[in-house]
Order: structure tokens, then C-alpha cells, then sequence
């Protein structure tokens, strides 16, 4: 009797307990309801104390949330949830380790996570980082086949639970990039409309970036693309700044207005500096990308380097890229190819696979007192299987890059079939780029490539057609020196002067090259009027940015 009495007593308390639990748990959604988050996440802490996995994946998700609260007390909660099989805390985890926030960056731990999270809950986010993760040889070897199978199941998971306007975005990205889904720019502008009209201002910025570069079935149309982006800007989309400055400076889908392209330019450098200076690595990178033709605008950017030194630690890839990049320009810091090697290779060491082809650029120079061609090969064939794998997922810019190498024997046998058939592929699906790369193939020939004025030609005049003026640039040498074609001095002065202000606008954004063509139309006098003092400026600017040829001009 006393036994059953005991149990009786034992499932009264049990009962009671559970009650007690149900309570809390009553009581912490209704703080949530109510704003008082601190009350509520103590409540999910205390229950997550018990065991309870759901309370600690609610009571992180509340720090990871709270722009007030601490977002790596988070660590600890969903650690202990992940370990006891919760797959939510594990895909939350997984995003940690993978950005290296409040941990150290975890490429292989991210993707342990990942990969558990997706095999019993197949959640959309999991399945694009999980193929960004295999795609790129993110801790590990490239592997297309997998990277393909994740976004497969991410796009599977997306048009099935199509929820939210973030989801329609995600799924949107998929069709545009043809991940795990056949690509379909009408399908990827339809989601986006979708998502945009839900509120969801990241895929105004994507309908602008789509109607910027096109995509199979969709034309390119500037004036598209440029009112997306405008509406993006006044919704808050700070990352479009970039290409809403080359649209204004170049007039492309507008009217060309320099001195509005340069209020908008400081416009992004006051507001890019708030936000780098808070620690958005993402603002710090955008604002080098703006300010690196501008040294009158330079010096918040040096001051975000600056802190940026002082806080980087050895797993922050994407700072140390950051920091490569600034030295490897001389973006607000004297130029210094050494420190900028050490920046790229310590990135590298922690799984970063970002800027291998300047590693293997810099090992690959004469003038480098690193040059090391057996080093380079390795670092370029490294950067060609990333891109052979992206290649192979339908992205023309890998395309293209593959292509240079094969044209130049970096990492790879030098092939210029190899070469044209990436070109091809990528002019295709709407790279004006491929395009001016197929006349440059086309005008000088390649191992296993004729050389075809003509066809030179014909592809120079449908990269300017897509926006690409190096065709232009090109295509006037072409006529002036009338090489494979009748000799045409009026149309050559007609496209360099159609190509100056673009080239402007390259100069200003960083391209050495752009700024050694512009330097030379001053010079000669080409589409510009002659001005030796122009000239002058824009060789050392060329100079400044690595030209080798700006030397031998000053």
C-alpha cells in the first residue's frame, strides 16, 4: 500500500511538473507578444537548463535577434541542443561556424551540421550554404555533384513552403543561377516581383541586377534596372551605392550626370563608414570598392582600415581578404604587395578560396620579388577547379575566368578551343565580357585558334551592343591600324570617344588598364580633346594601380 501510495505521489508531482513547465511556457510566449524579450529569453534559459532543446533553440534565436543583446550567449544554448539531436540548433550553429561569428571559423564543423540538419529536416537555408559550401571547396575538396544535390533540395524545399517574400527571393536566386533547378530568367523575375511586392526590398536589388546583366530569356535593360535599384536605395538597400554610381557616371539607363554620380558616391561613403566602423565587414569591403578611384574620399576608408588592422583575427577571412585587397590596390594605404600577400595567404590558410587568383597573380609576376611560377601553377590550378565547378552550375563570370586561363595557360594546358567554348557559353547566356573576350580570341588567334578579323568584329560590335565599351576600345584599334579590315580612322575616333567616359569610370573604380587606354586617348588626342596634363594624371593613376606599361609614359 505504501508503494502505490508513493507512485501515486511521484505521478501527482510529475503531473504537476509538467504543469509548472506548460506554465512557463505559456507565460514566456506571451512576454515574447508582449515586447518583453529579456523576461521571456530568462524563461526559455531556465527551461533550457532542464534539458529542454526547444526552450534553448527559442532562447538563442531571441539573443541572435536582439540587436541589444549579446548574440554569442547564443553558442552555448545551441550547442547543448545540436548535441542532443536538435537539427534546428544545428543549422543555426552551422551558420556560425561557417561565418566565424563568436567562434572560430569552422568550414568542416559548419558543414558536419549542415549536412545532419539537411538529411532530417530539409530546410532551404541549409541547402544553398551547404552547396556554397561544396561549390566553392569551402574546407574541403570542390565537389559539383554534391553542391548541385544540396541546392536541388533547397529549391525543392523553397517551391514547396513558398511562406514568406524571403522565400521567394531564395528561390528566385535558384532559378536565376540555374542552381539545382534549370535556369530561367522569366521564372527567377517572376519570384523576385513576388518577394518585391511582399515588401522584400534584397530582391528589388536582385530584379535590378538581372535587368543589369540579363540572363537566359531575359534582355538587358538599363532603364530597368536602374529604377529597381533606385527604389532599392530609398528602401534602405545600401549594397546597390555601386552600381547605381557607374549607372549615373556612364549614363547607362539614365542620363549621364557626373557630379550627381559624385554626391551619390559621398553619400555612400558617410553612410558605408557608420556601418563599417560598427563592424559590417560587408559595408568596410563596399566602401574600399567606392572610394578606391577617389583619393579625396579616402580617408574615412582609411580610418575603417585602420581599426580594421586592430581588430582582425587570424579566422576572419573575409576581413583579411579586405585588408589583401587595400594594400593590393593602394586603396587608402600606400601600396605594399607584401603585406597584401600575407593578408591573402592567411585568408587562404582559414579556408578562404576568395582571392586565390591574386595570390597566384603575384607569385606569377617578374617584378614580384616572390615570383615563383611553380607556386603560382598550384594557387591557379586551385582557383580553376573552383571555377570549373561554378562553371559547370551555369555562372558565365566563371566561365569567362576559366577561359582567360585556358587562353593563357595559367593552371591548365593552354587551349584556345577550350578557351572559346567557355566564351561561347558564357556570350550565350548574356556576358557582354565573353563577348569582348571572343573578338580579343578572334583578333589575335590562339593555340588552336585561327585568327578572324571579321569574326573579331562581329563580336566586338555585340559586346558594345551589351554595355561591354572595352569592345568599343578594341574595335577602334582595329579600324585605326586596319588590320584584317579596311582602315576607318573617323569610326576609330568615333568609339574611343564613345568609350572615354566609361573608361572614366573603370579609372576611378581601380582598373589600371582603364586608366593607361584613357591616359592614351588625352595623349593622341583620340575621341578627346588632346590635353598632355590629363594625360600625365591618368598614367600615374595607371601607374598607381599596377599598370606596367604607365611607367614607361611618365
Amino acid at each position: 500500500m505504501r508503494w502505490v501510495l508513493s507512485g501515486t505521489v511521484l505521478a501527482l508531482a510529475s503531473v504537476q511538473l509538467l504543469g509548472a513547465c506548460a506554465a512557463d511556457r505559456g507565460t514566456a510566449y506571451r512576454l515574447e507578444d508582449a515586447g518583453a524579450i529579456d523576461e521571456a529569453r530568462d524563461i526559455w534559459v531556465d527551461l533550457a537548463d532542464d534539458g529542454d532543446t526547444t526552450a534553448a533553440l527559442r532562447a538563442a534565436r531571441l539573443y541572435l535577434d536582439d540587436e541589444h543583446a549579446d548574440r554569442c550567449d547564443a553558442v552555448g544554448l545551441l550547442t547543448d541542443a545540436a548535441d542532443q539531436g536538435e537539427v534546428r540548433a544545428m543549422a543555426l550553429l552551422g551558420d556560425l561556424y561557417f561565418e566565424g561569428e563568436c567562434v572560430e571559423q569552422d568550414f568542416l564543423r559548419a558543414r558536419a551540421l549542415y549536412a545532419t540538419a539537411i538529411g532530417d529536416l530539409e530546410t532551404g537555408f541549409v541547402g544553398i550554404r551547404l552547396g556554397e559550401i561544396y561549390s566553392l571547396g569551402l574546407g574541403a575538396a570542390v565537389d559539383p555533384e554534391l553542391a548541385q544535390a544540396a541546392y536541388s533540395k533547397a529549391a525543392y524545399y523553397f517551391a514547396n513552403n513558398l511562406t514568406s517574400p524571403s522565400r521567394y527571393h531564395r528561390l528566385g536566386t535558384l532559378y536565376r543561377d540555374g542552381l539545382g533547378v534549370d535556369q530561367d530568367g522569366q521564372r527567377a523575375i517572376q519570384l523576385f516581383e513576388t518577394a518585391a511586392n511582399g515588401g522584400h526590398v534584397p530582391a528589388l536589388r536582385a530584379l535590378g541586377d538581372l535587368y543589369a546583366s540579363g540572363a537566359p530569356g531575359v534582355e538587358p535593360r538599363p532603364e530597368l534596372a536602374y529604377s529597381f535599384y533606385s527604389r532599392a536605395l530609398e528602401l534602405g538597400e545600401w549594397q546597390v551605392y555601386p552600381a547605381l554610381i557607374d549607372m549615373v557616371m556612364a549614363g547607362n539607363g539614365t542620363t549621364a550626370d557626373p557630379a550627381r554620380a559624385e554626391a551619390l558616391r559621398a553619400q555612400a561613403v558617410e553612410r558605408l563608414t557608420g556601418l563599417a566602423q560598427g563592424g559590417d565587414t560587408r559595408a568596410a569591403r563596399l566602401l574600399v570598392r567606392i572610394t578606391r578611384g577617389s583619393p579625396a574620399l579616402q580617408d574615412d576608408t582609411a580610418t575603417v582600415l585602420a581599426q580594421l588592422q586592430s581588430d582582425v583575427g587570424p579566422s576572419d577571412a573575409d576581413s583579411l581578404d579586405l585588408l589583401g585587397d587595400s594594400y593590393f590596390f593602394g586603396t587608402s594605404v600606400e601600396r605594399d604587395i607584401d603585406r597584401a600577400l600575407d593578408y591573402y595567404l592567411q585568408a587562404a590558410a582559414d579556408g578562404s578560396r576568395n582571392r586565390l587568383n591574386r595570390i597566384a597573380m603575384i607569385y606569377d609576376s617578374v617584378e614580384s620579388r616572390h615570383h615563383d611560377p611553380s607556386i603560382a601553377n598550384q594557387y591557379w590550378a586551385m582557383d580553376a577547379e573552383i571555377l570549373r565547378g561554378l562553371s559547370e552550375q551555369g555562372q558565365p563570370s566563371a566561365m569567362v575566368s576559366l577561359a582567360n586561363m585556358y587562353r593563357r595557360g595559367q593552371g591548365l594546358p593552354t587551349d584556345g578551343a577550350a578557351a572559346r567554348s567557355l566564351y561561347e557559353q558564357a556570350a550565350a547566356l548574356g556576358s557582354a565580357d565573353a563577348m569582348t573576350r571572343l573578338g580579343d580570341l578572334y583578333r589575335t588567334g590562339a593555340p588552336g585558334l585561327r585568327s578572324d578579323a571579321q569574326m573579331a568584329v562581329q563580336w566586338y560590335e555585340a559586346a558594345i551592343e551589351g554595355g561591354d565599351l572595352w569592345g568599343a576600345v578594341d574595335l577602334a584599334k582595329l579600324y585605326l591600324g586596319g588590320r584584317g579590315v579596311r582602315s576607318d580612322q573617323a569610326r576609330a575616333l568615333h568609339l574611343f570617344g564613345r568609350a572615354a567616359d566609361w573608361l572614366e569610370q573603370q579609372a576611378r573604380a581601380g582598373d589600371g588598364r582603364a586608366a593607361f587606354e584613357l591616359a592614351e586617348l588625352y595623349e593622341r588626342g583620340w575621341g578627346v580633346g588632346p590635353s598632355l596634363e590629363q594625360a600625365r594624371l591618368w598614367y600615374v593613376r595607371a601607374d598607381e594601380l599596377g599598370e606596367a606599361r604607365a611607367a614607361e609614359r611618365l
